[in-house]
């Protein structure tokens, strides 16, 4: 009966926190469906095999965002993919050329992103899902001053690849 709870309970917790599991996912497979449903599974998998592991207290998030993240830069290591194309729904009161010209820079900015390295990236996409500097440190297991720190060399690291790359473009 007791390890019916503790199932009945992991699948509340799943539930509970899926769309933070999937918004990582989907970062992470940027936009690609087929490798979020694999990334899910397997975040699934290692939040099931470190279950009965982990005591509870009231920092179920943190937990489940750490093992997330983990998983997701483990997997982008071992398969080391290229960068996809995120495909970004439009809002309908902006005119198409705005559309084409925002999804331009949010696809741009994506990439830019793709280059960074794993634990950059996860910084970067907490601070964008709007978590606070500490709760990204609890996360990353970093000190907030650490957060902010890296959250400014992160975007000065994305200003100087975008410069780069419109240098770039400016003389082909």
């Amino acid at each position: 009966m007791e390890k019916l709870e503790g199932e009945h309970s992991f699948v509340e917790m799943i539930e509970y926190y899926e769309s933070i599991i999937y918004s990582i996912c989907w970062k992470f497979a940027m936009g690609n469906p087929d490798l979020a449903k694999d990334l899910y599974q397997e975040i699934v998998l290692r939040l099931w095999k470190g279950y009965e592991k982990h005591h509870f207290e009231n920092k179920d998030a943190n937990w489940v965002c750490r093992v997330s993240i983990n998983t997701a830069i483990s997997c982008y290591r071992e398969k080391k993919r290229r960068p996809l194309l995120l495909e970004l729904d439009s809002a309908t009161e902006l005119s198409i050329s705005q559309q084409e010209e925002d999804d331009s820079m949010l696809k741009e900015l994506y990439e830019l992103i793709e280059l960074l390295s794993p634990i950059e990236k996860s910084i970067i996409y907490l601070y964008l899902d709007k978590n606070s500097y500490k709760e990204i440190g609890e996360i990353i297991g970093i000190s907030p001053t650490n957060v902010g720190t890296r959250i400014q060399r992160i975007k000065q690291k994305l200003r100087r690849l975008h410069e780069e790359r419109i240098g770039y473009k400016k003389r082909v």
